[in-house]
């Protein structure tokens, strides 16, 4: 009994600038869309090194020109400033609130929540990780209580 191989699939690669420069415009767009720079100032030091400065203390300078530098660090030290970040929270959880309020018919499907939740997690870039959040568990519990 011969196994059939199955040949690799062809990779293509597309390209998205107009321009023919670097991935630069892709990182970009992904800073635009974190709310993370909303506390943070984007600058470049003496030797040319892209950073980013906390807004509100003096020990939160990342190093942002590096290749796989990423906004989880940033994430991180805004914890240490929760008087800073609550409010925007409190919007956020407001909006979400009265926005899922306005279709109390809406009938609850597991396949399509889990269908919706893969393609938020991939389109918005979040980490697999953001699963294991205890707020996240707890609407998850919520919703399979209904």
């Amino acid at each position: 009994m011969s196994k059939k191989h199955k040949q690799p699939n062809e990779i293509i690669e597309l390209d998205f600038d107009n321009d023919n420069s670097s991935s630069t415009s892709s990182s970009i767009s992904k800073e635009k869309r974190s709310d993370v720079w909303n506390h943070f100032n984007k600058f470049k030091d003496d030797k040319g090194i892209l950073r980013a400065k906390c807004r509100y203390c003096d020990k939160g300078v990342y190093n942002m020109s590096s290749s796989n530098s990423s906004t989880g660090n940033l994430f991180k030290h805004l914890k240490s400033h929760p008087d800073k970040t609550t409010s925007s929270v409190n919007k956020q959880a407001n909006f979400m609130i009265k926005f899922l309020n306005k279709d109390s018919n809406m009938i609850f499907s597991e396949k399509t929540f889990r269908e919706k939740l893969v393609t938020w997690i991939v389109t918005d870039d979040q980490p697999f990780i953001v699963v294991e959040c205890l707020e996240f568990q707890d609407l998850l519990n919520y919703c399979n209580s209904t």
